[in-house]
Parts: structure tokens; C-alpha cells; sequence
């Protein structure tokens, strides 16, 4: 097999693999943790905030 033939193969066989196993999806998967992240310290603070104002006003 010459050199030319055998890289068109292995391009061909590798292609699908790199499009459905993609950079979008590893990307998606760190955004989203990033987000649960951001979410979860702002839910956080939120509770705290409602644990102080509950405090002082309603003890």
C-alpha cells in the first residue's frame, strides 16, 4: 500500500471518531461544572443572606 493511500485510510477512519467525540463536548462538560460552581457559592451566599435577615428580624 503507498504512503498516500494507507494516510487516506487512516484519515477516514479516524474523522468520525473526531466528530462525534469532539472538542463542542469537552467543552460543554467544563462549562457546566464551571456553572454548577458559580451556581452553588451564589445559592450559598443567598442562604446565608436569608439565615441573617431571618435572624435579625425575626428573633
Amino acid at each position: 500500500m503507498r504512503k498516500s493511500t494507507r494516510f487516506l485510510l487512516i484519515f477516514l477512519l479516524i474523522m468520525p471518531i473526531l466528530i462525534i467525540c469532539g472538542c463542542e463536548t469537552t467543552k460543554g462538560v467544563v462549562a457546566t461544572g464551571q456553572g454548577i460552581v458559580k451556581d452553588s457559592v451564589t445559592a450559598w451566599q443567598g442562604v446565608k443572606n436569608a439565615d441573617a435577615w431571618m435572624r435579625k428580624n425575626l428573633w
